[in-house]
């Protein structure tokens, strides 16, 4: 129990000393051991200067990030590299936040880490060219001790290979004559591509029109263009008075040879005229009488001035004064469709002069023009030229007479005026 009683004291005495061989409270510094063995003294929390730059110690520049590769080839990467020290290139140890921006980044050209936490006085970040071209200037900003201080390097990409252009769309594709009160401006839209088939920005591209038969033109400061960060450009064009296809031409400013050419954008009426449209069912003598929800297919076929079919997604509307009647239909590729469907009301011969029991009467109507002949071929109607058909306003002939009844046959009210218009 003697030598327990010995050996414990001095156990307990080594344990005291270690715990309070910590160091000097006194010394702001730390000291760190470098791969050859030297020691540096790294700079404390006790509101030093602090800096940003790159190196240590006596190589530390303040102000100047340390850039793996200063000369990128397009899409490349690199990293930049800062290091946080006093005014002697001892480092900063605290763990700071520290913010990267570039000229590019800014402009979604180029992406960088940002931000990001020192380690031991060094941060680290990658850059990669996503589309900048040229000289683009790093910096690298931190705040420490209420002191914001800032490092700046430079990156010189080179300019992307261009590949190709490619057309990508024009929307509308069909546009009106000038005057017949449609849509009268197209956007033509292209890409710029590299070799690899990646989007080039800031590129200058020429565009020219195929034709400017009747008028249509490319707007006056719409000829250039540059890419944006998609590879995206594009140009507008205004179609004239006569009806035609026209395409743009899209080249490259700094090598013509690179070029594409538009899909052929449609310069119409866009609107049906009246001999250019018809109605068709699936069944003419459907049996429904007796039966409720027979269905019978009711199709309309509709083109413009010039028999193209009218644009996608014009709509028609419809009315029957028997069964049920979807209400309107779009038409796709000049075809509309809508389903009539047998029920009450059944016409009765009683409550109609002249009418027979059992038929129905469809009527299908949209916006549109009289047809006419165009004898100067300028796309619109003129004082010389001679109406085809001068129609007035529609109505559904419910007792099939050729005649409108007014108290007994509903007509379009086009002009809202509350009055039936006829020709005039």
């Amino acid at each position: 129990m003697s030598g327990l009683a010995r050996v414990l004291p001095a156990l307990f005495l080594m344990l005291t000393l270690v715990a309070c061989g910590g160091g000097d409270a006194d010394t702001p510094w730390d000291t760190t051991s470098t791969a050859d063995g030297d020691t540096i003294d790294d700079a404390g929390t006790s509101g030093a200067d602090i800096f940003i730059g790159s190196g240590s110690g006596a190589s530390f520049a303040a102000g100047t990030l340390d850039i793996a590769v200063t000369s990128l080839a397009a899409g490349g990467q690199t990293t930049v590299t800062a290091t946080l020290a006093d005014s002697a290139g001892n480092l900063f140890q605290d763990e700071v936040s520290v913010s990267f921006n570039t000229d590019c980044f800014s402009t979604g050209l180029a992406t960088i880490d940002t931000p990001v936490d020192s380690v031991g006085g060094v941060v680290t970040a990658t850059y990669v060219a996503t589309g900048c071209s040229g000289a683009d200037t790093v910096r690298a900003t931190v705040t420490v001790n209420g002191d914001t201080t800032t490092a700046t390097g430079t990156i010189n990409v080179q300019p992307a290979e261009i590949g190709s252009m490619e057309f990508v769309s024009a929307v509308p594709p069909l546009i009106g004559l000038r005057g017949v009160g449609l849509t009268e401006v197209s956007r033509v839209s292209f890409r710029v591509l590299d070799q690899n088939g990646n989007p080039v920005p800031q590129q200058t591209v020429n565009f020219a029109l195929s034709t400017d038969v009747g008028g249509a033109n490319i707007p006056a400061g719409a000829e250039t263009a540059v890419s944006d960060i998609n590879g995206l450009v594009g140009t507008d064009v205004k179609s004239g008075t006569i009806p035609t296809a026209v395409r743009v031409t899209a080249s490259l400013a700094a090598n013509p040879l690179i070029s594409t050419q538009s899909d052929g954008l449609i310069i119409s009426t866009g609107i049906s005229d009246q001999n250019s449209m018809s109605l068709a069912a699936e069944t003419l003598n459907p049996e429904t009488w007796n039966f409720d929800g027979e269905v019978v297919e009711i199709v309309v076929h509709a083109a413009d001035h010039f028999n193209n079919p009218v644009p996608d997604g014009a709509s028609v509307y419809f009315t029957t004064e028997g069964g049920q009647i979807q209400s309107q239909c779009q038409f796709a590729d000049g075809r509309c469709v809508v389903n009539w469907t047998s029920a009450n009301p059944r016409p009765q011969e009683e409550f109609l002069p002249g009418g027979m029991a059992g038929r129905i009467t469809i009527l299908a109507s949209m916006l549109g023009e009289e047809s006419f002949i165009d004898a100067n071929g300028n796309g619109v109607l003129d004082a010389g030229d001679t109406a085809f058909a001068n129609i007035p306003e529609a109505y559904r002939d419910d007792n099939e007479d050729g005649e409108r009844h007014p108290s007994l046959e509903e007509f379009v009210d086009f002009n809202t005026n509350a009055t039936y218009d006829d020709a005039n």
